[in-house]
């Protein structure tokens, strides 16, 4: 085996990569979970490797680096773009398409629900603490997996830190908030 330098540039939306017998694609279609999220698509088997971007149906994300606006727009064009069977995360086990609506469902709801929160004019500490994860998208207790949830409640209080912060620089407010 020899080691190959890098000798192409992936700078945009698509690059397909010849690995001999095999070819994958690299795949941006707007931030997510980061700015620059990834996903390497293999179309023989209709699988993806989506690291951090998507998870199986049962986990929702962290909201990293934005807000839940973009990332649905992003998940959306990705599920609509490409024929995915089978997800390869970053974390946890391989998911199925489901995956997709499931974050979707719950990146709208978080939405709303701290949209509400701003409007009432709750600071940041108040609607982390008022705006707990709905059942809906925790893992259920007959799952050997609800040992998850947990996390998912955690993830989800960053999540909606995240949110606020976003729908705050959205409306051109301050983005020092007070916690009072």
């Amino acid at each position: 085996m020899t080691w190959r330098k890098p000798d192409r540039v992936f700078d945009g939306e698509f690059l397909e990569l010849d690995l001999g017998d095999r070819k994958v694609e690299l795949w941006h279609f707007g931030p997510g979970n980061t700015p620059v999220d990834t996903i390497v698509y293999d179309p023989l088997s209709s699988s993806a490797w989506t690291g951090n971007f998507l998870s199986n149906e049962h986990v929702s994300t962290m909201l990293l680096e934005g807000g839940p606006r973009e990332y649905i727009d992003t998940l959306a064009r990705a599920k609509n773009q490409l024929d995915i069977k089978r997800i390869v995360s970053g974390h946890g086990p391989m998911g199925q398409p489901l995956a997709f609506d499931h974050l979707i469902a719950y990146l709208w709801w978080l939405l709303r629900e701290v949209d509400e929160a701003v409007r009432l004019g709750l600071t940041e500490v108040a609607a982390v603490e008022a705006i707990t994860l709905d059942q809906r998208f925790l893992v259920s207790r007959l799952s050997p997996a609800s040992r998850l949830n947990p996390l998912l409640r955690n993830f989800h209080r960053l999540n909606v830190l995240s949110t606020y912060q976003a729908l705050w620089k959205e409306r051109g407010l301050p983005t020092t908030i007070k916690a009072a």
